[in-house]
Parts: structure tokens; C-alpha cells; sequence
């Protein structure tokens, strides 16, 4: 606690020559710690020789009001700098507060690669929280400098909440023109961060064809900044880069404010985005400008009240179908397989499931999807085809070639206990689908049963129900009581 160094670390300082070395810090608290350069936390690998094979594990810790306070003040709690070959760094389970790297600082967590290093860094199932700086408020990650690098980043299980800095609330990314870098963001939340310039949660720098960027599965919601109140990319060199890849994918990015767009993206070559709702933002949805290119596919852009997408003359878009652009800025460039001017008819009230009338639903594109599972963790596809959108809803459409059929399907016991026995009016065979509404016409369940298979009405509370069949090409109807 309240520890002070002029710089390389307020708490501990690892400078590692030696090779397959570890340190190991588990269960610590860093309380209000500060030096010019890494707050409670510095580890730097030399170079002459290259150190090879060390493994760095922070586990379970806590980093609490620690500042970075030169004038280049990286890593407000951890800085850390990769220089030799196959190493590794994990942080692991730990909690951020209140940590700062003011001025032209970067990261309360600063990773970086430099001088040909090669490996990796993890962080995992950790809190972010109301910490601040210049670059990257909780995460500031490069690849760069000396020969540059190519060491990896998964950042995963994570939440950032209440961050700010100048350019990228939470995490700021960024290589030059001699390291590729890849970036895996999977499965967290980022709400309420805040950035001044751009990125109000993620902001990204690409800088060579090497730079692969992928968020799988992330929440970004409430964030805000000038430009890119989600997310910004620039690639301040210029050029482009047909080979750099950003994949935004089964994600949800709502409610985030900004002068320009949710998410923003300036001569950035080639960015992705399937299966993600980008909604109720309090801007634009996306904007692309010099030389940026956009790939949309079962996305759902509804943003009441703004632009869906604006671009400079020389960027591109291309759809691969299945998306639903709620206004006409796309009118030109969408194909047969999307749908434009439709209410998602979300469920409401925060929910960004689909409800059973949604146009979103088993209407997307197949085609190249690989996700197995969606937002919420749910199977990516439930009914007759992918839905759009970052929730896999478990309803299915039904067909307009189907015959909805007059004729009741028996069911037994009525009313019924545990099971319910359905007997179809003429003999089948395959795969019953089977849907349950209440008393009001609300979609309550959605089964799929074989011939002769019961249906499992325990968890029904006691009034009646009526069920649709669908039985290949037709629909059959019926009630029950559950008693």
C-alpha cells in the first residue's frame, strides 16, 4: 500500500534475463500505489539474448487507486512488455478500481509486444471498473516498435464498466506496420464506459495486414464518445489493407450515444459484422468513410429516429443477406434475402430477444455461419434457418405454403396432469412441432416431439391452454386444461 518509485513499478518490478522463468502473484491486494511508469505491477523481458518460454501468472488480486504519473505514464496497475520468444502472461480472476495513467498514458492494464517478441496474453473473468487513463482506460494493447512483434491477446469473461478515457473507454488496440497482432474479445460486457475523442468502448488502430480482430459474443451497451460511441476504427497510416480482418460477431450493441455512429470506422479495409443487433443507439448505427469497407449479414440495424448507415463515395458495403436495415439508407445495396423498413419487434423494456412475430425470426442466411451458439449461449439455430440478430430465438416461422388445417389434433388426458398425449387426424411419421400459447395468445413453449412421443406439461400453471402442430407442410390445432 501507498508504495512509490520513480518509475518501472510502484509495487513489484520483474526486469527477466533468464530463460523458462516464472513469477507468480496470487491473492495480493495493490492499494494506492504509484510510479512514473506501471502503478503496482511492471514486468519487462530483455532482449540480449531474447528471453524464451517464461510464464507470468497475476491471479485472484486486487488493484485498487493505483497511478502511473510520468509524463508517457503507461499502465496504471500493470504494465508489462514482451520482448522474447513463446512467452506468456496471464491475468486471471483479478479486480481494477479507481486506477488511473493520466496524461499521454496508456492502460490501467498496458500489454505489449516489441523487438521480435512472439507468445501471448490472457485476461480472464476480471472487473474493470471506473479506472481512467489516455489510450484504453482498463486494456491498452500494442504490437510495435524495434522489429515489432506478434504476440497474441484473448481477452475473455470480462466486464469494463464505468471507464474513461481519451480514445477507447475500455480497450484500446493498436500495431504497426511490422507486427501482426491477433485480438479475440469473447463474451464481455462493456457498459457505461466513456471516451472523449473516439471508441467509447473499443477503439482499434490497425496498422498492418497482420491485424485480426474478432468480438464474439460481447455486450456493449451505454457507452458514449464524439465518434464511435461502441466502437472506432482508424487506421491513421492510411493505407489499405485488404488482408486485415475485423469480425464483429453475435453481438449486441444498444443504447451506446455518440455525434457520429455506434460504431465508426475510417479507411479501415475490411470489417464483418453477422449475427449482431446494433440498436436504440442514440446516433447512427454504422459509418464507414475513406476506403472502408462493410460486410453485413444477419445484422439487425434499427436505430429510431437516425441513420442506419452513411459512407464516404469511395467505401464499400456488400450483403450476404439476412439482415433488417429498419430505415431506406441502404435501399440500393441490400439483396432479396433481407428485409428493410420492419419493426425487429423485440421484446422490449432492455430485451433484445426476439419475440414469436419477429421478421427476424429463421430468416437469415446459413451461409458461412459457423457460430454454434449465440449471445446468450443458446444453439445458433433452433428452427428452419439462422435468425438475425445476436439472439436465437426458439421459435420457428411458419411457411406460407403450409395448409393450416381445420381439423383438431385429440389430445389426451384433457384436462391433463404431467404429460399430454396428442393424436394427429391422419398418420405421420418424423418430427412433430409442437408450440403451446396461453389464454391470451402469448407463445409460451416451443417443442419438437416424435410420433407418439407425450408432451411434458408439468411446468404449466392450471388454466387452458390451445397448441399448434405442425405436421411437414400443414398446421393442426387443439386445447387443453391443465390441471
Amino acid at each position: 500500500m501507498k508504495n512509490t518509485a520513480k518509475t518501472n513499478g510502484g509495487g513489484i518490478a520483474l526486469i527477466n534475463g533468464g530463460n523458462s522463468s516464472s513469477l507468480i502473484v496470487r491473492d495480493c491486494a495493490f492499494t494506492e500505489n504509484s510510479s512514473g511508469e506501471a502503478g503496482a505491477i511492471m514486468v519487462l523481458s530483455q532482449t540480449s539474448p531474447n528471453v524464451a518460454n517464461a510464464y507470468y501468472l497475476i491471479e485472484d488480486c486486487t488493484f485498487n487507486g493505483n497511478s502511473a504519473t510520468g509524463n508517457y505514464s503507461d499502465g496504471g496497475a500493470i504494465f508489462a512488455i514482451l520482448r522474447g520468444l513463446n512467452m506468456t502472461m496471464e491475468i486471471l480472476g483479478c479486480t481494477f478500481s479507481g486506477n488511473q495513467a493520466p496524461d499521454m498514458g496508456e492502460g490501467t492494464v498496458g500489454l505489449w509486444g516489441t523487438n521480435n517478441g512472439t507468445g501471448s496474453f490472457l485476461v480472464d473473468s476480471c472487473l474493470f471498473e471506473n479506472n481512467s487513463s489516455f489510450l484504453g482506460a482498463a486494456i491498452q494493447c500494442g504490437n510495435a516498435w524495434n522489429g515489432g512483434s506478434s504476440v497474441s491477446r484473448t481477452i475473455k469473461n470480462t466486464r469494463f464498466i464505468g471507464n474513461m478515457a481519451a480514445k477507447g473507454g475500455a480497450i484500446d488496440l493498436y500495431n504497426n506496420e511490422n507486427s501482426p497482432m491477433d485480438i479475440l474479445i469473447e463474451d464481455c460486457l462493456f457498459d457505461g464506459n466513456a471516451a472523449t475523442f473516439g471508441g467509447g468502448a473499443v477503439s482499434f488502430s490497425p496498422g498492418s495486414n497482420g491485424f485480426q480482430l474478432f468480438l464474439n459474443r460481447c455486450e456493449i451497451l451505454n457507452n458514449e464518445s464524439p465518434v464511435g460511441g461502441a466502437i472506432e476504427g482508424y487506421n491513421f497510416g492510411g493505407a489499405i489493407l485488404p488482408d486485415a480482418n475485423i469480425r464483429i460477431e453475435n453481438c449486441l450493441i444498444v443504447e451506446n450515444s455518440s455525434e457520429t455512429s455506434a460504431i465508426h470506422l475510417d479507411s479501415v479495409s475490411y470489417t464483418q459484422i453477422i449475427n449482431s443487433t446494433i440498436a436504440n443507439n442514440y446516433s447512427d448505427g454504422i459509418q464507414a468513410v475513406d476506403k472502408s469497407a462493410v460486410f453485413l449479414q444477419n445484422t439487425i440495424l434499427a436505430n429510431p429516429g437516425y441513420v442506419e448507415y452513411t459512407a464516404s463515395t469511395n467505401s464499400n458495403f456488400t450483403t450476404n443477406g439476412g439482415n433488417l436495415v429498419l430505415d431506406s439508407s441502404l435501399t440500393v445495396q441490400l439483396g432479396a434475402g433481407d428485409k428493410q423498413g420492419l419493426d425487429p419487434l423485440f421484446i422490449g423494456s432492455g430485451d433484445y430477444h426476439l419475440t414469436a412475430n419477429s421478421p427476424c425470426v429463421d430468416t437469415g442466411n446459413p451461409d458461412g455461419v459457423t457460430a454454434t451458439t449465440d449471445l446468450a449461449g443458446a444453439p445458433r439455430i433452433q428452427g428452419e434457418r439462422v435468425d438475425m440478430g445476436a439472439f436465437e430465438s426458439p421459435f420457428f416461422m411458419v411457411s406460407a405454403a403450409r395448409e393450416v388445417s381445420a381439423v383438431e389434433v385429440a389430445v389426451s388426458p384433457n384436462p391433463a396432469g404431467s404429460f399430454l398425449n396428442i393424436r394427429l387426424p391422419e398418420a405421420g411419421i418424423g418430427m412433430l412441432d409442437v408450440q403451446i400459447f396461453d389464454a391470451q395468445g402469448r407463445l409460451l413453449r416451443n417443442e419438437r416431439l416424435g410420433i407418439g412421443q407425450p408432451l411434458d406439461v408439468k411446468g404449466l400453471v392450471p388454466e387452458m391452454y390451445s397448441l399448434e402442430v405442425v405436421v411437414g407442410e400443414r398446421v393442426c390445432a387443439g386445447k387443453f386444461i391443465k390441471q
